[in-house]
């Protein structure tokens, strides 16, 4: 089924591609969710209009994010976390948890925007990349430590 997306759908694409994905993907997921519609010859006609302003709205999305990613670039975070023997964490930080600090921070970082391949369980110091601006994406650098 072809689809018009609303929404960035992560490895799908960007609002307004077209796309063409699973029957049932489509109806059980993406549209309740209001991620897409159907690629119909009058919804490909109205969003033609909408592309243009959404457009416009995501290059300033852009500009902020590259803008943030220069002033990012290079931060050093700590946490401190109670931990074991071994250095192993009673429990792990999560992408939540790293863009909650950086909040706190004064960097106003979505979670989406944390690119983190599994949560981190052990003590140490770690590059987390942030998916901001354009890529080369700013990369920080984590310093987890023993409460």
């Amino acid at each position: 089924m072809e689809i018009i997306l609303h929404k960035e759908v992560g490895r799908l694409g960007q609002p307004g591609d077209v796309v063409n994905v699973a029957d049932g993907y489509a109806r059980n997921y993406l549209i309740p969710r209001g991620m897409a519609e159907e690629a119909t010859p009058a919804g490909l006609c109205s969003w033609g209009s909408r592309k243009q302003k959404l457009g416009k709205e995501q290059s300033e999305k852009m500009q902020v994010g590259t803008a943030l990613a220069k002033k990012v670039n290079g931060y050093a975070l700590v946490l401190k976390e109670k931990a074991g023997d071994e250095d192993q964490l009673f429990g792990s930080i999560s992408a939540a948890d790293i863009a909650t600090a950086l909040q706190g921070a004064g960097y106003e970082v979505d979670e989406s925007r944390v690119l983190l391949a599994a949560p981190i369980k052990k003590i140490g110091e770690y590059e987390i990349e942030l998916k901001l601006g354009e890529e080369p994406y700013p990369k920080i650098k984590l310093t987890v430590e023993k409460a």
